[in-house]
């Protein structure tokens, strides 16, 4: 049998609909006017106000676990991702003098370790022989539980750049009344080949903030920010997920949205990872780079 020719048939009753009596068609627009008028009210009439839920209470200053290594994943990444040009720009925009800065330095050369001491006091560095980033986050996270439930804390890698501003949108971000925060966009919330896009996009909730956009992320990476209040109500699911070498990000945040523990992300970037592959969109890091050279 001859399938039926679905375009021609749609043409069909175009055609049928457009010849119809004048009268007729007041009446069918009339109808369908009706229609959605009356769902419209429907919607209204059951519309559940729901007063939005008060953001969390920060008491500063913002905690900065930063982990650096001479070692790490084979990454292909631009010439302007390194070690010091990293760390430079993150103190520039996260000042030590309105940040509590501490350093976890695992496995870090003679040289790495000056270079470090010529931005952040030596009583903030911790040399540390953990030899992997699941197991230095691991002691990050044991640290950050020690201090006060309202303490906002950003924990931070060694191969990420910021805009300048990125400590005022971060604390905001922390301000909202979601769970955690990161200041990347990642590009890969933009690819159809991701699991949760569709369409070149992620389905999300976008709200308006003091600085910036945010919208409800996927996922993130292993640097983002939270409270401690927060870090201790999620602590078993961190756990179950940094045991080995290689911490699995996008479980961790899977399984917290599944809490309704969820991660935020500001519209436009004010960071990146430092992978070539996942640059954040839009913005031109390598003069941001050289900005913290100036």
């Amino acid at each position: 049998m001859k399938p039926k020719n679905k375009p021609k048939t749609l043409m069909r009753r175009v055609i049928t609909f457009s010849i119809l009596p004048p009268t007729m068609n007041i009446v069918i627009n009339s109808l369908l006017k009706f229609r959605t008028n009356l769902l419209l009210k429907i919607q209204r009439k059951f519309h559940r106000y729901s007063k939005s839920r008060n953001g969390n209470e920060l008491k500063l200053p913002l905690a900065i676990y930063y982990r650096i290594s001479d070692a790490g994943y084979a990454k292909t990444k631009p010439p302007y991702i390194n070690n010091e040009n990293c760390l430079r720009n993150a103190v520039k925009n996260f000042p030590i003098e309105s940040c509590k800065w501490t350093i976890i330095a695992d496995n870090c050369s003679n040289e790495t370790m000056q270079m470090i001491k010529k931005y952040v006091p030596e009583q903030s560095i911790h040399a540390v022989s953990v030899g992997h980033g699941a197991g230095t986050f691991r002691l990050a996270y044991q640290m950050a539980l020690e201090l006060d439930d309202n303490t906002p804390v950003y924990f931070l890698e060694n191969d990420y750049l910021h805009k300048p501003g990125s400590c005022e949108v971060l604390l905001d971000g922390l301000s909202q009344p979601y769970s955690y925060v990161t200041l990347y966009d990642h590009p890969d919330k933009y690819d159809n080949k991701h699991f949760a896009v569709k369409n070149g996009g992620e389905k999300t909730r976008v709200l308006i903030g003091k600085y910036s956009h945010w919208k409800i992320a996927h996922s993130t990476t292993m640097t983002f920010a939270s409270t401690v209040k927060t870090l201790k109500q999620d602590s078993a699911i961190f756990d179950r997920w940094t045991r080995t070498k290689h911490p699995y990000d996008c479980q961790i945040f899977v399984e917290l949205a599944r809490k309704k523990h969820f991660v935020i992300s500001p519209l436009p970037t004010f960071s990146t990872h430092g992978e070539t592959a996942f640059l954040a969109p839009l913005v031109e890091w390598d003069k941001i780079a050289l900005e913290i050279l100036k």
